[in-house]
């Protein structure tokens, strides 16, 4: 079970191995705004047998070496991850879906604790335009929850079909696209039909960043954020090494939705962070320059 590593845009590649059993990765994701910490998750077999064993890692040196977490409620045999969603309004908190339950972690991946055995999700999606809310897809369905994984609703309104094996949400438009197995991809407003959204048709009042579009981007894009008050805010963008590129906005502005434009027509190729700075908190999400 092993992942490969590229530093240079994928010209070449190294091999990090998660665990010396053969096995598979089925996801691996980032932490919002830190590359350097990772989460893996699938499984592997012990030799000569064909029984699947949960496993999860985790690396903070940008994948470079890991080590496995969860393991005291992932052990299960015949289970086996399937998916990782990351809360990009909250860097640290963090699901993982499995053949057998949803697992949460709020210290970036390091502990686990169990949410539900009820779901055995395909696929797991955070919303960037609410805090603790998540999108799950099995066999039975789609669900979410507003509450950080606490408690699920079905949103299966005019599905033919309940087994969902991917998830993907348009955050412009708010819509949430299901594809099915066999049955062709769906799609649903989650400003009208997502429990807790008081006036429908309006994005929730938070503190929210969005991920700028288009991204990839040559070489101008667009970002769009949401303040809770009337306060000071910071909008800036950061190249890998931490320094400042271009600062968008500083100063005061009224609570509501809003919209930057950003042009990178100055800068190199490569990865970009766009950080949302004010009284609520700090806000970042990754941007890729590609020419």
């Amino acid at each position: 079970m092993a992942v490969c590593k590229s530093t240079n845009e994928g010209t070449s590649w190294s091999r990090t191995f998660l665990s010396t059993d053969a096995g598979q990765v089925n996801s691996m994701q980032p932490q919002p705004g830190n590359n350097n910490v990772l989460l893996a998750g699938g499984f592997t077999m012990t030799s000569g047998s064909y029984t699947r064993y949960c496993k999860l890692y985790r690396s903070t040196d940008a994948g470079s070496s890991w080590n496995q977490v969860g393991a005291s409620v992932l052990s299960a045999s015949d289970e086996y991850v399937n998916a990782i969603a990351w809360d990009p309004n909250s860097a640290n908190h963090v699901l993982v879906g499995s053949s057998r339950g949803v697992y949460a972690s709020t210290d970036a991946g390091a502990t686990w604790s169990v949410l539900t055995n009820t779901y055995s999700p395909y696929d797991i999606i955070a919303d960037p335009g609410r805090s603790n809310c998540f999108y799950l897809g099995y066999y039975n369905g789609v669900y979410v929850t507003t509450n950080g994984g606490t408690s699920w609703t079905a949103m299966n309104t005019g599905l033919n079909t309940l087994d969902i094996r991917r998830l993907t949400l348009d955050p412009t438009n708010r819509r949430l696209f299901a594809g099915t197995y066999g049955d062709g991809i769906y799609r649903i407003s989650v400003l009208t039909d997502v429990p807790g959204n008081e006036v429908p048709g309006t994005p929730p009042l938070q503190f929210a960043l969005n991920q700028n579009y288009p991204n990839p981007f040559n070489p101008a894009t667009t970002i769009t954020f949401t303040v809770p008050e009337s306060d000071v805010y910071q909008l800036a963008v950061y190249d890998m090494l931490g320094q400042v590129v271009a600062v968008l906005l500083d100063g005061r502005l009224e609570a509501g939705n809003h919209t930057v434009a950003f042009d990178g027509a100055t800068l190199a190729s490569g990865t970009y962070f766009c950080r949302l700075t004010g009284h609520a908190g700090t806000l970042v999400r990754t941007m890729a320059l590609i020419r």
